[in-house]
């Protein structure tokens, strides 16, 4: 009877305990899903008010939400604190104070460089009216917390102190800058698709890299005036094998990445200038072809008859020197490196490969519209 009993109460408290853990998972969804719909809102109101046209829609980050979590405390220390100065950071203060922000914003929609010059780094919106970040994670803290508010804030704002409910840290981690924001109809600067309020939506990483890195050849192609450049598709397998490459520094690598066909995923300016270069020399055919050496930083993603890539991105930003020789096309001497791609069919190419002409006319088959010959299987 006793033991009866006792089992009957061990399996009421296990399905009591369920039923408590449920609650708070789906609360805890339900909130995170309220906030990245609130701050979504925010950036979709800011859009529209300076016409801002490259905003993107935010999605929940788990690992965000990880990093988030280690500033749980409405007043840090001074190591945490110092510490997520290094993140893209945003406090959930009232909304009161983020819609004055969006009434002065439209008041001056015509002031872009005003309105540029306000985002600095210390600037209390900056992280979270970043247009190219494009992922959240945040973290509630457990008691009520209140803040001042940053003085240069009395500008559009007559709130003195807030109540703060969470801090959101954003993603991909990045080194950016108020040139980062484009202005015209929101959406209007999208590489995709957009919301009905004009956020862009966030393309899958891997057919983000996909379209930069074709985007990439297709300009080359028209710069250098390269005849049988292929498009390239994207390759899980080709990934698999980035992934072991997963260190930012080379001796930190488990083997020589050299011995694949790779490319180092550098800010988009120095590719630019290249092609710069590229159009200033484009009837120096000799000179581009002995610039494609092995050793150069180009060689593999320019390969023309590469068709296929896989990548992997670094989990943290990481910084690199940029190869010396690239002085003759840009003074960029150092970069931010977001990770390594692997290309394929691995064979033994040379620049010789290269065939110059009209983008496309040395196809075997179809072409797309920018030039580039398309690979079929």
């Amino acid at each position: 009877m006793h033991a009866s009993l006792g089992l009957s109460t061990v399996v009421l408290l296990l399905c009591v305990q369920i039923a408590f853990s449920s609650r708070i998972v789906k609360r805890s969804e339900d909130l995170r899903q309220q906030v990245v719909g609130e701050l979504n809102e925010f950036r979709a109101k800011y859009a529209n008010a300076v016409q801002v046209s490259n905003m993107n829609e935010l999605s929940y980050d788990s690992e965000l939400e990880k990093v988030a979590s280690q500033y749980n405390s409405c007043h840090l220390d001074r190591d945490t604190d110092d510490r997520r100065q290094g993140e893209a950071y945003y406090y959930l203060y009232k909304k009161q104070l983020e819609d004055d922000f969006v009434e002065y914003a439209a008041l001056h929609r015509n002031e872009t460089e005003q309105l540029k010059s306000y985002f600095t780094n210390e600037d209390l919106f900056f992280a979270v009216l970043q247009p190219n970040v494009n992922k959240v994670g945040c973290y509630h803290f457990p008691s009520i917390c209140v803040h001042k508010i940053w003085f240069f804030a009395a500008k559009f704002t007559d709130v003195k102190r807030s109540t703060v409910r969470g801090l959101c840290i954003f993603g991909p981690k990045h080194n950016f800058t108020p040139k980062d924001t484009y202005y015209g109809k929101p959406g209007s600067h999208c590489s995709g698709k957009h919301t009905s309020d004009g956020l862009c939506k966030a393309e899958d990483l891997r057919q983000q890299v996909l379209r930069e890195l074709n985007e990439f050849r297709e300009k080359f192609a028209k710069a250098a005036q390269v005849s049988n450049m292929n498009e390239l598709t994207y390759d899980l397998e080709l990934e698999k094998v980035a992934r072991h490459y997963n260190s930012c520094r080379y001796e930190s690598l488990p083997d020589r990445i050299e011995r694949y066909q790779f490319h180092v995923l550098y800010k988009k300016k120095v590719e630019n200038d290249f092609i710069e270069y590229t159009a200033q020399h484009r009837n120096d055919t000799k000179e581009l072809k002995e610039f494609f050496g092995n050793e150069d930083m180009f060689f593999w993603v320019l390969q023309s008859k590469i068709e296929k890539v896989g990548c992997f991105h670094f989990s943290k930003l990481c910084v690199r020197e940029i190869w010396y020789r690239a002085a003759i096309f840009t003074d960029i001497t150092r970069s931010p490196v977001r990770g390594y791609c692997i290309f394929g069919p691995k064979e033994r190419f040379t620049s010789d490969d290269i065939y110059y002409g009209k983008p496309g006319s040395h196809c075997s088959g179809e072409r797309t519209r920018g030039g580039l010959c398309k690979v079929t299987n």
